[in-house]
């Protein structure tokens, strides 16, 4: 990194240019090794997929679009073939599987207490 100089190149300018050369040498230098250790880590990522899901087709953008928009439009059509019965029936029973833990758990025990509460509040107010 050091190189001998001797007085007549020590002015201001030439170390200056120096100081500059080693630093993006230094700095070239580590992003070479930052490069090269992510094309290993790539790599081991990469050898990893293959050895965990040997068996699944690889795809790429192009591929999972097409294939998520043949899934939507195959789903559309299983839709369309349930009544207007079947429909309420399907919304009812997902909508209560998402909310029924937040109104038993939280809403039911809530109103209880309210309820109970203006239960003894109304023969109190009957006294005054």
């Amino acid at each position: 990194v050091y190189q001998r100089s001797s007085t007549g190149q020590m002015s201001t300018n030439n170390l200056s240019l120096a100081v500059s050369d080693c630093f993006w040498k230094m700095v070239s230098d580590s992003v070479e090794q930052q490069a090269d250790n992510f094309k290993a880590t790539r790599y081991n990522l990469e050898a990893e997929w293959r050895n965990t899901f040997s068996g699944i087709r690889e795809m790429d953008r192009n591929d999972l679009f097409e294939k998520a928009k043949d899934d939507i439009l195959d789903d559309i059509a299983a839709l369309h073939k349930l009544t207007p019965l079947e429909w309420e029936t399907l919304i009812q029973e997902n909508l209560w599987e998402e909310i029924h833990n937040k109104v038993v758990d939280e809403n039911l025990p809530w109103c209880c207490r309210v309820y109970f509460n203006f239960k003894l509040l109304i023969p109190r107010l009957t006294l005054l």
